[in-house]
């Protein structure tokens, strides 16, 4: 009896939990300290984080502190962001299977991604500029991510660019 539980631990649980642990190693964000971020189309941005993790973002201009809350809500909250991406486009179902269906039919009946897309040409040039600056810092963090996180894996799904009409 010893000899089979013995071959189990070994060869099929420590290698999961090996396995486990290094992805959890290789997809945690720094969540402590001072950080500086830089972009080809933005000021660096400093993000400071206190002993709870809780960010404070440093910039020069309200545009470029937009990008560092983009990058930072992607490194705090990526599913999330990926999540209600696809709730508010009708496409759970590429994720859950048919049990997300219903949910799929409500959000495309209610048409909340087709308003976005037809509203974003009739926003004031400035307004849409900043909603880009956001999505600029999410996508920036999405491009620096070695391991996506774990409940992409469970999912077997991956993520795709974020866009202003996801914002």
């Amino acid at each position: 009896m010893k000899k089979p539980l013995k071959i189990c631990l070994f060869y099929i649980l420590l290698p999961i939990i090996i396995s486990i642990g290094a992805l959890l190693v290789l997809q945690l964000p720094k969540y402590s300290g001072t950080h500086i971020y830089t972009n080809r189309n933005y000021n660096p941005i400093t993000v400071k984080r206190d002993e709870y993790g809780v960010p404070t973002i440093e910039a020069k201009t309200y545009k470029d502190t937009l990008y560092g809350m983009g990058y930072v809500h992607a490194q705090d909250r990526l599913w999330t962001l990926h999540f209600r991406k696809l709730l508010i486009s009708g496409r759970l179902s590429e994720v859950f299977g048919t049990e997300g269906l219903l949910i799929d039919r409500f959000f495309r009946n209610l048409g909340i991604r087709r308003y976005c897309e037809n509203v974003k040409d009739f926003i004031v040039q400035d307004s849409y500029d900043k909603v880009q600056a956001y999505v600029d810092g999410v996508n920036d963090y999405i491009s620096t991510i070695k391991v996506l996180p774990l409940q992409f894996w469970l999912l077997w799904t991956d993520i795709e660019p974020y866009t202003a009409v996801d914002a």
